[in-house]
């Protein structure tokens, strides 16, 4: 239904990485809704039980955080989405050696930087802080 963005910032203090360049960080939340009806939404608890719009459809909204390319020509045009684990975002720790960070700033957390110089945008989205 709906994107908003409420910051747009630096990532990693500038860092460049190989072609593709530095990176930015894009923080905001997205608005949607969902047939309470609908039999896929059937294990979605309470979703019968609460307000509804006036088109008969529960809204909600989510969380999202995306680094990408400044550049987005000199990037990969692929998001590598990182299911959240208790509002923790892994990717970089994992696949980088990057310390485990929730809030990447400064050059180091990008740790090898490995995702980042093949041009991925990577997103987390979830209502974990």
């Amino acid at each position: 239904m709906k994107l908003v963005i409420d910051r747009v910032e630096e990532a990693f203090g500038g860092r460049p990485f190989g072609a593709v360049g530095p990176y930015e960080k894009v923080v905001g939340r997205a608005f949607a809704d969902v047939d309470p009806a609908h039999p896929l939404n059937a294990g979605i608890v309470n979703l019968g039980r609460t307000s509804r719009n006036p088109a008969g459809r529960v809204e909600y909204w989510y969380d999202f955080y995306l680094l990408k390319p400044i550049d987005l020509r000199k990037g990969s045009r692929r998001i590598f989405y990182d299911v959240l684990n208790r509002g923790n975002k892994l990717a970089l720790n994992n696949l980088n050696d990057a310390p485990r960070v929730n809030e990447p700033i400064g050059a180091g957390d990008a740790g090898n930087g490995f995702l980042l110089r093949q041009g991925y945008s990577l997103l987390w989205s979830g209502w974990q802080g």
